[in-house]
């Protein structure tokens, strides 16, 4: 079993703060940014944080943008049409760098069977070639698989990672590589306090 509180008394452990006395807060806050670290750095995979990875079957821009609020995404892996879908249809997502190169640029633009997908804050704007699209956006709906966002202000000391109940938040070897992580920082962290002291 591995439990929040095993976690960050690893990580105070390894700071030489195995009571807990004095860095369990730094500990808890240097965890939660090692989780989201390793996810922004691509450093995990379905099997590792399967409580989070989501499914929208019935993404619609009907209403565009998006508002996807109540869906609290961190990162969206992949948007695409139902399967049996008959048209032609490349669906891409978009940064907003892309962006300012797309808008000076006419090859750029999106062509009939480009759909572009992009988030600006919590919401989800779809831009197409709106003459002549293969996409619908008052019809069309799509699915998108998506990592919600982890929010560690539920978590108590004994949130199991690995409940078999249906709530299996992370893999061992995930949680091995957020403790490793948070050590690093928190000692980096500790040391340059001790050099400004």
């Amino acid at each position: 079993m591995s439990t929040y509180l095993t976690a960050i008394t690893n990580i105070c452990s390894q700071v030489g703060d195995p009571n807990l006395d004095t860095y369990k807060a730094r500990a808890q806050a240097h965890f939660i940014r090692a989780i989201h670290t390793l996810i922004n750095q691509d450093n995990f995979n379905q099997e590792d944080i399967p409580y989070y990875f989501k499914l929208k079957t019935d993404l619609s821009f009907a209403s565009n943008p998006y508002d996807s609020k109540a869906l609290k995404i961190l990162r969206i892996i992949n948007i695409f049409p139902p399967a049996g879908t008959a048209k032609d249809l490349i669906i891409t997502i978009k940064t907003i760098e892309d962006l300012s190169k797309i808008a000076g640029s006419a090859d750029l633009q999106p062509s009939d069977s480009d759909l572009f997908i992009y988030k600006i804050g919590t919401s989800l704007y779809a831009l197409y070639n709106t003459s002549s699209s293969n996409f619908t956006p008052a019809s069309d709906t799509l699915y998108m698989v998506y990592i919600e966002d982890i929010d560690n202000s539920a978590w108590i000391d004994a949130t199991d990672f690995q409940d078999t109940s249906g709530n299996y938040l992370f893999s061992f070897r995930f949680v091995n590589r957020a403790i490793d992580l948070a050590v690093q920082t928190l000692l980096a962290e500790i040391k340059a306090e001790a050099v400004a002291a």
